[in-house]
C-alpha cells in the first residue's frame, strides 16, 4: 500500500482513509436497523407518490410556490440518499399536510352537495 511506503519517511504521519466512505458506510449500517429502515421506506414511497401522481405533484408544486425545495427522490447507490430525502420531507411537512387538508376539504364540498 501506498502509505506503508510513506510511513517509511514519515514516520509520524498517520492515515485515516476517506472520511466520505466512512460516513457513507455508517448511514449504510443505520438504515439497516428495522426502525429506521421502516421511515426511510415510507419516506420514499410518500414521495414516489407525490412525483409520480399528475394533479397531486401539481398541487404540490403549487402549494409550495417556489418557497421551498420540491420533493427528491434519490438512488440507493447515492451518498447519503436517505438524509437528504428525509430533510427534504421534514422541510416540506407544512406543505404535504396543507396539501392533505386542501384534498380533505375537496371531498367535504363534493359530498356536501350530492345530499343538497
Amino acid at each position: 500500500m501506498c502509505f506503508e511506503k510513506l510511513q517509511v519517511f514519515f514516520p509520524l504521519l498517520f492515515y485515516i482513509g476517506c472520511v466520505a466512505h466512512y460516513c457513507d458506510l455508517l448511514i449504510k449500517d443505520l438504515i439497516k436497523i428495522t426502525e429506521i429502515a421502516e421511515i426511510v421506506d415510507e419516506a420514499r414511497e410518500l414521495s414516489k407518490f407525490v412525483k409520480a401522481h399528475k394533479y397531486v405533484c401539481a398541487l404540490f408544486k403549487a402549494i409550495i410556490k417556489g418557497k421551498s425545495a420540491i420533493l427528491t427522490l434519490f438512488p440507493k447507490t447515492r451518498f447519503a440518499y436517505a438524509p437528504l430525502m428525509l430533510e427534504r420531507l421534514l422541510r416540506n411537512r407544512t406543505h404535504l399536510e396543507e396539501m392533505v387538508y386542501i384534498r380533505i376539504c375537496m371531498y367535504v364540498y363534493m359530498y356536501s352537495r350530492t345530499f343538497m
